[in-house]
């Protein structure tokens, strides 16, 4: 069977890019499209990608279980573009927008909380009006739960959860960035930022990450290469636990609550 089309999440182009020695010569030969979606699309995988596969278009996506599919995506000519982080713009028949915490709708470059509407996106949950209550706007648009932008071309642009800001001595820290930065490194396949208590400073950010099969990279090394990037705050204060793999949903996404109790 000839593969022609794939939809993959980043991780799993992560692992193509570090694992690309293990695959026979000519085994993507007949790829032509990637769609990638679940998670943001870091510029290292992105450049690494069309090194490695040049004749393969790449476009990024951005949606959600209750948009029904992809709220966002590149155009197919898009992965000539530079900015290479972006989701693209949004789809036909869809409305975003970006408010900020009192419900107010941003401009452009500005960050806070994409809301979602269209014919294709649910008008809610059975049987639950509380959650119903807490997940629409004043508007009907859809809350989220994802913290971006767009820029003055109108391409958006996913930071991160809500749920996944953390608060280190009064400052607001997203725990993609670091994620961004860990997978960033030639040993990381993937990687994993959670928030654990801290006495002196509230709650501090924990790592945990799969590495390169073979790799000898050790946990300090890599607490050390995030550590001499970041401000005080983003420092991997929790530490960094190296694990064999990761809790996964079927579609690829960690599952972070669980995280703590791998052995």
């Amino acid at each position: 069977m000839m593969v022609t089309d794939a939809l993959l999440v980043p991780t799993q182009l992560n692992y193509l890019v570090k694992n690309w020695t293990k695959f026979p010569e000519g085994y993507f030969a007949t790829l032509k499209h990637v769609l990638t979606g679940a998670a943001p699309l870091t510029a290292a995988t992105y450049e690494a990608v069309r090194r490695l596969l040049p004749d393969v278009r790449l476009r990024n996506s951005y949606g959600m279980s209750e948009s029904g599919f992809a709220l966002t995506v590149h155009s197919p000519d898009a992965h000539l573009l530079t900015n290479c982080e972006t989701v693209g713009r949004v789809n036909p028949g869809m409305q975003i927008v970006v408010i900020d915490e009192n419900g107010v709708p941003l401009g452009a470059n500005q960050l806070g909380e994409i809301c979602m509407k269209g014919d294709q996106v649910t008008p809610g949950y059975v049987n639950n009006s509380r959650e119903n209550e807490r997940l629409f706007t004043g508007h009907s648009y859809l809350r989220s739960g994802d913290i971006g932008y767009y820029d003055d071309n109108h391409y958006f642009y996913i930071i991160g959860r809500i749920k996944e800001m953390i608060i280190v001595d009064g400052v607001n820290i997203a725990l993609a960035e670091l994620e961004r930065l860990l997978t960033g490194h030639k040993s990381v396949v993937n990687a994993a930022v959670i928030a654990v208590s801290d006495d002196g400073h509230g709650e501090v950010p924990m790592a945990f990450v799969t590495v390169v099969e073979g790799s000898d990279v050790t946990e300090q090394e890599l607490v050390a290469y995030v550590d001499g990037q970041v401000n005080e705050h983003k420092k991997l204060r929790g530490g960094l636990r190296i694990v064999d793999k990761f809790p996964t949903t079927p579609s690829g996404k960690i599952k972070k609550p669980q995280l703590l109790a791998i052995k």
